[in-house]
């Protein structure tokens, strides 16, 4: 699955200054996190999931993309400021980050900001006119910052296989073999280069994905993510737990949690768009009146968002519908208080977010809402 992540009007959703938390958020907090300045408008940075043999996501790729149709070339600088407004330096020092890069842009471009010992850079083949051995020196230079080094098996060949001991990862796209060559492929890798990870790209299905792990692949990279699991919920839980992350420190929406009712889904994603909002405002330390602001609208959107979904249920008969009612009231009963205690100053805003953002919109959403996904889906194959 990829996962876009922009700021509104193609900013940051971290303003320059939030180097440090307010210490009266919950007490004890996760290390100061700082972030970059304004991401380009014309490239989004795609968040491309990577996962193990156990379903878990253990990082992503952070593929630069056009932010449209129009914009049809990359500038490389601009992709830099892309992924530093996307704080790839900050999310690798918890997760393994995998950054596409050529040659020339790690020798001109001040990629190093980014090297963690867990940022792999996928650096694609050389060039047209590009000298295999310059091109391979690159590969050394990298190594020897720290980070590590990814390459193409398809461009492994002649002069080319001289990268392979210098890599740590190697990508292997699934549709570039015959299912036999594929098999022998991994086979050799394993065989010839020990220790070296097998990142499998553009697996279709979770078939595809089960058959390249009895082959020996590490890690799985493609569309399958995004369609119904069919197996136990350890790639749900992997999911839910990312959403939850504070290391991350936003809420990342996947596609996953989508139930295919337009109306839903998009109130679901603006009430992700309204808790990031109240987040970013205690990370830049927002006076009281923005801060109650953001409350109350995330609030009166979690209102408005339940009796929409209350009437869609009761339309397709859903037979749970009263009791998920109740739910959705007493989620109400209690935000109203809280943003009441916070307005009048007699709590912190730390319990306010707690509950609204975590409580009543991802827990709720990804807990109790799944529960009626396969009616829905029944409902509209009828």
């Amino acid at each position: 699955m990829a996962i876009s992540i922009k700021g509104t009007n193609g900013e940051s959703e971290f303003p320059n200054d939030a180097a440090t938390l307010p210490a009266s958020l919950y007490g004890t907090l996760p290390s100061p996190q700082v972030y970059g300045e304004a991401a380009s408008p014309e490239i989004q940075i795609v968040r491309d999931e990577i996962l193990d043999g156990r379903t878990r996501i253990v990082g992503y790729r952070f593929r630069p993309a056009p932010a449209s149709a129009a914009a049809n070339r990359l500038d490389p600088a601009a992709k830099l400021g892309a992924l530093k407004t996307d704080h790839l330096a900050n999310f690798a020092e918890h997760r393994l980050a995998v950054v596409p890069i050529s040659a020339e842009e790690w020798r001109t471009l001040d990629y190093r900001q980014f090297v963690t010992p867990n940022t792999v850079f996928h650096v694609t083949a050389p060039a047209d006119g590009e000298a295999p051995a310059a091109w391979i020196e690159t590969l050394k230079d990298i190594r020897g910052s720290g980070a590590g080094v990814a390459v193409d098996h398809k461009a492994m060949a002649g002069d080319m296989a001289a990268a392979l001991p210098l890599s740590s990862m190697v990508f292997v796209r699934i549709e570039d073999y015959s299912a036999r060559g594929f098999g022998r492929t991994l086979g050799d890798l394993h065989a010839r280069h020990l220790g070296i990870c097998v990142a499998v790209d553009e697996v279709g299905s979770w078939d595809e994905y089960r058959a390249c792990l009895e082959l020996g692949a590490q890690y799985c990279l493609g569309g399958f993510t995004a369609t119904p699991y069919h197996g136990d919920v350890a790639h749900e839980r992997a999911v839910i737990d990312d959403v939850l992350d504070c290391k991350l420190v936003q809420f990342l929406w996947y596609r996953a949690f989508e139930c295919g009712q337009e109306d839903i889904d998009r109130d679901h994603r603006a009430l992700f768009a309204l808790a990031n909002d109240l987040l970013s405002g205690i990370v830049a330390d927002r006076d009281f009146g923005r801060l109650t602001e953001s409350v109350q609208s995330l609030l009166g959107k979690a209102k408005e968002h339940f009796l929409r979904e209350e009437a869609v249920l009761t339309s397709v008969g859903y037979p749970r519908t009263a009791q998920h009612a109740a739910m959705h009231r007493q989620l109400t009963e209690k935000a109203a208080h809280l943003a009441a205690e916070f307005g009048a100053g007699r709590i912190e805003i730390g319990p306010v977010f707690e509950f609204l953002a975590h409580d009543m919109i991802v827990r709720h959403m990804l807990g109790a809402d799944r529960e009626f996904f396969p009616f829905l889906a029944a409902a509209r194959r009828r």
